[in-house]
């Protein structure tokens, strides 16, 4: 699992700075051009946080494709078990990584950006939602990670099982009938009650882990798929 951590890294070090670096640029306009410089700070945490880990991860899976590395990996002394498991937690860092870079930009940005007269009014975090803005961007990019670890916990099982690019003619399919059942799920009175119940810390660390427990269970699902890929 290590070597094939060692591999994924390898491939994502070329380009993560330009990535970031787009990344931040997000981050900044989204912060000048909301009406609340608050709710510009958590947008673009959020944003960031979600945008990072799915193009590293997919820039990884298509560079396997192209440059014929999946197919090397058969003939390594690795198993399946490996490869698998070892892509996820490459995954996974890279969106922890990609949790704290959103929110150092962010605040970052929020410090510097009100000096300039760009972006829109502040306001006091603690006393409008009742938590402190560093705590908000948290909130918000813990809450922009779930969605990225549920939406790669959709990709990584077909995308391993079909290549990439036999995936992308399913994935859309498979995105619209999720959001369609994703928003029924938001929108029932069952789900808006038992939000209601719960703090903002409360509402995103339960977010995170069921985001995490699904992630696990897609890993599991994504050994067997591969299990019966044939190169």
């Amino acid at each position: 699992m290590k070597a094939m951590l060692a591999s994924d890294f390898a491939q994502v070090k070329r380009f993560v700075l330009q990535t970031a670096a787009i990344c931040a640029c997000v981050i900044v306009i989204m912060i000048v051009s909301c009406d609340s410089l608050m709710m510009g700070v958590s947008m673009g945490a959020a944003a960031i946080a979600v945008m990072l880990p799915c193009l590293m991860t997919y820039s990884v899976l298509s560079y396997d494709e192209m440059a014929g590395w999946a197919r090397l990996r058969e003939t390594l002394p690795l198993s399946k078990r490996d490869i698998v498991f070892g892509r996820y937690a490459g995954v996974l860092v890279a969106s922890l990584a990609s949790l704290a870079f959103s929110v150092a930009v962010a605040l970052a940005a929020y410090a510097v950006i009100p000096a300039t007269g760009l972006g829109g009014s502040a306001f006091d975090a603690q006393a409008m939602v009742g938590v402190s803005l560093p705590a908000m961007a948290g909130l918000a990019g813990v809450g922009g990670m779930s969605i990225a670890l549920v939406m790669l916990s959709v990709i990584l099982p077909i995308a391993m099982r079909f290549g990439v690019t036999r995936s992308v003619r399913i994935l859309p399919l498979v995105f619209v009938f999720g959001f369609c059942a994703f928003a029924g799920f938001m929108q029932s009175k069952f789900t808006l009650d038992l939000l209601m119940g719960m703090t903002p810390v409360v509402a995103g660390l339960s977010l995170a882990v069921g985001a995490l427990a699904l992630f696990i269970a897609s890993a599991l699902v994504a050994l067997r798929l591969y299990g019966a890929r044939e190169f």
